[in-house]
This record gives structure tokens, C-alpha cells and sequence, in this order.
């Protein structure tokens, strides 16, 4: 072992000349001493820390994120189940206001079961909207092949207004200057 005033007077002389370990020593010198390879042991063993709590960090992640998708799923089915038993009410509502008639209502409480959907609070109420609409548009076609004429409530209070088949409304002479307003009087 070399004497401490030796070592200090070498520190001095380096220092005072500016040199680095480099300049001094070759690689294999500096990678050969105990403290480079303590060091570089640890660094190998931290790393092997580091990995082995990622890989347990990432088997967390994926049993969290499977336990997630399993919990959105059922939120997603309870919601269906929630949606189905608030179909009664939310056709009661459209029922009343869109004014349908027995035969409208009827064919529509057949296909209420095939109602589905997750959605709640309003976008629940516009997807039923949706499938009322969709509903309302099968029974007319629906009629239409079966060849029944389809009548809404106040249909007699156009009397008078051409029907749109070509067969003419009323038979009230328009060509009367007492029935016409458009047709100056004499």
C-alpha cells in the first residue's frame, strides 16, 4: 500500500496538471478495479429489481384492466335490465304524446321486448324515440301490404281538400262564385 503523503502528493500533481483517470489509465486498468465492478454489479442487480417490479406492475395492470372489462360488462348488462323495465313508462309517455291509436299501440307493445339498450337518463329516452319511430314505420308498411287502409284521428276534418289519390275531397262546386271567396261576386 502506497504512503499517504505519496498519494496526496500524486492527487496534487494530477490535479495541478489537469489530467483525467482516462489520460492516466487505460480502460482495462479502470474496469479491472473493485469499485468499477461493485458498481457495476449494483447497477446489474438494481436493474434486475426494476424488472422484476415492472413485470409485477404489468400483471397488476392486466388483471386490473381484465377486472375492469368484466365490471363494464355487467354495468353494461344492468343498464339493458334497468332500460327494459323503464320501457312501460317511457311508452306510456310516447303513447300519450304522439297520440297513437289502439291498433298503433298494440303493434308496438308486441315488439317491446326487442327493445335493448345500455344507454340511460336521456339518451335513453332518444334511443327509445329511435325504436318508436322504427316501430311506427313497420306497422305502416306492415298495413300497406296487408292492403288496410290507415286512418288518424281528424282525417274526416279535411273534408273538402283534395285526398291526393286523384279522386278529389267533397263535391262542392268551387266553381260557385258563393262558395268560392277567390271568385269576385258581380
Amino acid at each position: 500500500m502506497a504512503k499517504p503523503e505519496v498519494v496526496s502528493e500524486l492527487k496534487a500533481a494530477i490535479s495541478e496538471a489537469g489530467a483525467t483517470i482516462a489520460e492516466l489509465f487505460g480502460a482495462e486498468d479502470i474496469t479491472n478495479t473493485e469499485i468499477f465492478k461493485k458498481e457495476k454489479q449494483n447497477a446489474h442487480e438494481h436493474a434486475r429489481r426494476v424488472e422484476k417490479v415492472l413485470g409485477e406492475e404489468r400483471e397488476k395492470i392486466i388483471s386490473l384492466t381484465k377486472s375492469l372489462d368484466e365490471k363494464e360488462s355487467k354495468i353494461k348488462s344492468l343498464n339493458e335490465i334497468v332500460s327494459k323495465t323503464q320501457v312501460k313508462s317511457l311508452f306510456d309517455e310516447a303513447k300519450d304524446a304522439r297520440k297513437l291509436d289502439d291498433k298503433e299501440k298494440t303493434f308496438i307493445e308486441k315488439h317491446l321486448n326487442t327493445f335493448k339498450s345500455d344507454k340511460e337518463g336521456d339518451e335513453l329516452k332518444v334511443e327509445f324515440e329511435k325504436f318508436i319511430d322504427g316501430q311506427l314505420n313497420d306497422y305502416m308498411e306492415t298495413a300497406k301490404l296487408l292492403g288496410v287502409e290507415i286512418k288518424k284521428e281528424g282525417d274526416d276534418e279535411k273534408k273538402g281538400l283534395p285526398s291526393g289519390d286523384g279522386k278529389g275531397g267533397d263535391k262542392t262546386d268551387m266553381t260557385d262564385p258563393t262558395v268560392n271567396d277567390l271568385i269576385p261576386q258581380a
